[in-house]
């Protein structure tokens, strides 16, 4: 159930009537169920200390604030049971508590009101729920006093006192235990009550009785009460109205209502409070009187509330029903008001009465009159001046003039200054015997106000802006800022200072060479101000078309001086007395003020009077409360810091203030801040149903701001902060940031594992193919360096070839075809030692040949690791046994000291081809000495060596031999000297078998050649 109900003001504006039917100055306000109520019973009404009016219903508790009622029932507070039964004080008088039929207590506090699980024991003694017996009277009048047939009838006085009626015996109770009893003859409980905690009591024949310990006092009634004729006949029986909770009594009669009050222990005082409306026929049950704002609250049994507020102004009109606009009046007598048709008002009095010779003014103009200091009257008719003595009994003086006359006003010392349309500005002395209307300037036309500071300056108004005549230099210049501005009206105080109200756009202060535009106010009504005049309380009244404004001069002083933020308006509707909200301007005056103070402003129906000093300004000073959250369409506590879940999608805020005044006066900002953000503040006006709406906010803490203009005066506000704490998305958490770390970390890590594997295995696969094709790359190159080394071999060999041929083929070739052919010659035949040399030369071709082609087939051979077993020393016999033949004629001896069947696991044509190039260097270089073969072996090598005693090999030959040993290329370190083949077939064969050479002296005769041959196994 939906208890925050919206209100809908109905205003009924009642014809209060007395017996000569003159109408009472109130306005009630009517509100049922249709209007917020939960229903239309209201039992009690009682305010808070917050200014709140609480009302017992048979559907709840009710808090009414002046816009809305809010309901505490069943739905929203944990009773059992919305049916109130009474409404009464704590023990201190203080504050609110509410019982259920159910006896369960509420206590009201901030403006709710909440179950109390444990309830005190205040005013306990008030709970019944059997009649028969006791019956507590906590209120006046009481519905089931007369069927009660109690006992014992309670009259309540403090939490644990009160008044026992039993008879004629009464007894005073106190903490459960009787103080003190008395007897009175055949009291009534329906006419029995207590004031300041005393039992009193209503006599039928109107007599107030005190009841004291000591015995039963009469009171002396006083006041308004006596006035009542009804009151000394009695011939309706007056009806006691007692408001226990509020500490209240009235009393009813012939529809007068007045509050009743003890002066002194002797004395109670009536004061009458209001009449016209008809109680018993509105069934009216509780009353609360706001003494200081007039206005009284009545519950209804069956037809809601009604709340009476009292008029503070008056309307004055003449009578005449079809003619009631008024502009332009003048002060008659001591306190009586002229107008220009002829109509005299006396407020006091009421009555009306006619000028004689003013009212018969053919085609009467309304818009300017004034009284000059001798008490006659200047009066502007179209274009006519006429001079009317005090009474109004005889035209003085009259001038006809052509052009229409706009505005009179006399000075301060007499002068009647005359604006005219066209033709400027003129005066006249007043107190001339003979008044000559005298040009004063041709400069200022259409004037439509005239008015003088204090010393020199003349200040006249247009519809095109505004102008200062210096009197004393004649001087005439126009405020800058104001031109083509219609202004209506002027006050100025001083020659420094006027206040200006003008069409459109509002009211200014040019005060000291400066001018200031005045706020408007919220609905722009000020923006068409008619007049504006001071009272003599300090106050400015400004009239418009659609209301009355009262402002602070003070204040108004300070906003234009920067001193004040904010100016504060008052606002004055029909309901406090108006006719209608629509006030004239045009004339002058604008406005009158009496003598008296009082002041009378022309409307368009009436002349509305009051009087300053009177008026109670009914500011909006209360406090600022959150009556309800609504989150997401669901109600919320709105106890404390207000708490939202971090995807809440709409809050709505409930905002109260206590004001019964005109809603106009009330203004309510908002604005919204996040912790730690120093943004500029930006302030909302809160709609008039005061909710304040947010959707989604991300979160964190924010500051809620809320702030009205409490009244008049200098920092006069009210700002009541909340703190609104958004919760954190759960991706906003702490520990929600730090798994989201981890888990970056871990998916950077995965992230960078993965890539890094992605790059390894590209890498791979990169590397794959860099290798394959680094592979083929190289079987390339190899094949190409195997190539260039083949071609290179092949160019090599060929130049061995050639080298071999022309050296160890054909030179012998030749000198045998010399030798034979000197043979021829001589004819004598060869000789032994030619064949001997021929034979030598043959047989070292025959192995020369044999040998290079073995080499040859050596270098295309397509398997050079076919091994098999070879004996070393037949081998070396073998090769051995070629060079013997050449060895003998060169007196060489081989010597083969390898033991036979040393056996190794070898490629035994390319180890012969080896053995037999090495033996046939040592052959070649050796004379007259030895060759000898020896063999050595281990488990791991074998050793050929080959000892020559020859000439030896030169330095650079063993050098390269070694570099070859060392694993530098054949031909990188093959002397340019040496042009032989043999070593390098040598050295070529033996990387083929893995073996390797070395070279050293044979102790300075000849050479040793070593061969090492690696064990395969």
């Amino acid at each position: 159930m939906k208890f925050i109900l919206s209100l809908s003001f109905i205003l009924i504006q009642i014809n209060l009537s007395f017996a000569n039917q003159q109408q009472e100055p109130y306005t009630i306000h009517h509100f049922t169920d249709q209007d917020g109520l939960p229903q239309n019973s209201v039992k009690y009404i009682m305010p808070d200390e917050n200014g709140f009016i609480w009302m017992a219903t048979e559907n709840g508790l009710v808090r009414f604030d002046g816009n809305r009622f809010l309901n505490f029932g069943t739905s929203n507070t944990g009773i059992q049971s919305s049916r109130m039964h009474y409404i009464y004080p704590n023990a201190k008088k203080n504050g609110i508590l509410a019982r259920t039929i159910r006896n369960e207590v509420m206590a009201v506090h901030n403006g709710r009101a909440d179950l109390l699980v444990t309830a005190p024991g205040d005013f306990d003694y008030l709970w019944f729920n059997d009649v028969s017996n006791i019956y507590p009277v906590n209120g006046l009048p009481n519905v089931f006093l007369n069927e009660a047939r109690a006992a014992s009838y309670l009259i309540p006085a403090e939490s644990d006192a009160y008044f026992d009626i039993r008879g004629d015996t009464i007894r005073f109770m106190k903490g459960g235990m009787e103080r003190y009893k008395m007897s009175y003859p055949h009291p009534y409980p329906g006419r029995s009550f207590t004031l300041k905690d005393q039992l009193c009591y209503f006599e039928k024949n109107g007599q107030f009785i005190l009841l004291k310990r000591e015995g039963a006092y009469k009171l002396n009634l006083t006041g308004d009460l006596l006035q009542n004729p009804g009151w000394h006949s009695l011939k309706k029986q007056p009806e006691i109205y007692w408001n226990f909770g509020a500490g209240q009594l009235f009393l009813y009669l012939d529809e007068s209502f007045y509050r009743l009050e003890l002066s002194d222990s002797s004395t109670i005082r009536s004061t009458l409070v209001m009449r016209g409306l008809d109680f018993k026929k509105n069934r009216i049950l509780a009353v609360y009187h706001d003494e200081i704002h007039h206005r009284i609250f009545l519950g209804s049994v069956t037809r809601g509330l009604y709340i009476c507020s009292q008029q503070q102004f008056r309307c004055l009109k003449a009578g005449r029903e079809e003619d009631e606009v008024y502009y332009a009046q003048a002060p008659f007598g001591e306190h009586s008001i002229v107008t220009p048709l002829g109509m005299v008002l006396d407020p006091i009095t009421g009555k009306k009465t006619l000028a004689p010779r003013l009212s018969k003014v053919e085609f009467p103009d309304r818009y300017s009159i004034t009284r000059d200091f001798n008490g006659n009257y200047w009066y502007k008719n179209h274009k006519e001046l006429l001079k009317f003595n005090g009474d109004f009994t005889t035209l003085l003086w009259k001038q006809k003039l052509d052009d229409e006359i706009n505005q009179l006003y006399i000075d301060k010392n007499g002068r009647l200054w005359v604006g005219m349309k066209r033709s400027g500005l003129y005066f006249l002395e007043t107190a001339a015997d003979s008044p000559q209307l005298q040009l004063y300037t041709a400069v200022v036309k259409d004037i439509t106000y005239i008015t003088r500071g204090d010393q020199h300056v003349l200040w006249t108004a247009t519809q095109k802006g505004l102008s200062r005549i210096d009197l004393s230099t004649r001087k005439i210049d126009t405020v800058p800022g104001l031109n083509n501005l219609y202004i209506r009206s002027l006050y100025a105080p001083s020659d420094k200072e006027v206040w200006i109200t003008t069409y459109d756009h509002g009211v200014f202060l040019y005060k000291d060479g400066r001018l200031v535009n005045l706020p408007a106010d919220q609905k722009k009504y000020l923006e068409t101000a008619h007049c504006i005049v001071m009272d003599d309380q300090g106050y400015l009244w400004i009239t418009t078309n659609n209301g009355l404004f009262q402002t602070s001069y003070r204040d108004a002083l300070d906003f234009a001086a920067g001193r004040l933020k904010d100016l504060f308006y008052l606002y004055y509707g029909k309901e406090q007395g108006f006719n209608t909200n629509e006030f004239n301007g045009g004339c002058q005056p604008c406005a009158l003020q009496l003598q008296n103070g009082d002041i009378s402003l022309p409307s368009l129906d009436g002349l509305v009077y009051f009087t300053p000093s009177k008026i109670r300004a009914e500011l909006p000073e209360r406090e600022i409360f959150i009556d309800q959250i609504e989150l997401d369409a669901k109600i919320m506590d709105a106890k404390g810091v207000i708490n939202l879940p971090d995807n809440f999608r709409n809050v709505r805020l409930s905002i109260s203030t206590p004001y019964f005044g005109d809603p106009q006066n009330l203004h309510l900002y908002y604005s919204l801040e996040e912790e730690g953000k120093y943004d500029k503040e930006l302030w909302l006006e809160m709609s008039t149903n005061r909710i304040i709406e947010f959707s989604s906010m991300h979160s964190g803490k924010y500051i809620l701001r809320i702030r009205k203009l409490n009244g008049f005066g200098k920092n006069n506000i009210t700002e009541k902060v909340f703190t609104i704490l958004v919760e954190k998305a759960f991706y906003e958490t702490i520990w929600f940031r730090i798994l989201m770390g981890i888990a970056v970390l871990l998916a950077g890590f995965a992230f960078s594992w993965l890539r890094v594997r992605r790059v390894e295995s590209k890498n791979q696969v990169l590397a794959l193919r860099v290798t394959e094709r680094t592979r083929e790359l190289k079987e390339t190159l190899d094949n190409l360096q195997t190539s260039e080394q083949q071609l290179r071999r092949q160019g090599f060999i060929q130049q061995r070839l050639i080298a071999a041929i022309s050296h160890d083929l054909k030179t012998p070739l030749k000198y045998m075809m010399q030798v034979i052919g000197k043979g021829d010659e001589q004819r004598n035949g060869i000789g032994k030692d030619e064949r001997n040399v021929i034979y030598e030369s043959l047989y070292s071709m025959f192995h020369l040949v044999e040998n290079l082609i073995q080499y040859l087939k050596s270098q295309f051979m397509d398997d050079v690791s076919s091994l098999e077993m070879v004996d070393l020393g037949e081998l070396l016999e073998e090769k051995a046994n070629i060079f013997r033949v050449v060895s003998r004629a060169k007196e060489i001896t081989i010597i083969n000291n390898t033991a036979l069947h040393t056996v190794v696991l070898v490629n035994r044509q390319l180890l012969a081809i080896v053995i037999h190039n090495l033996i046939d260097n040592a052959v070649k270089y050796t004379r007259k000495g030895s060759i000898q073969l020896e063999t050595f072996c281990n488990e791991e090598e074998i050793l050929i060596r080959f000892i020559d005693t020859g000439v030896g090999m030169s330095p650079a030959i063993i050098n390269w031999i070694d570099q070859y040993r060392m694993g530098v290329p054949i031909m990188e370190g093959k002397p340019a000297s040496h042009d032989g083949i043999g070593l390098i077939m040598v050295m070529e064969l033996l990387q083929l078998i893995n073996g390797n050479m070395s070279v050293s002296s044979n102790n300075g005769y000849g050479t040793v050649v070593d061969i090492t041959l690696t064990v395969i196994r």
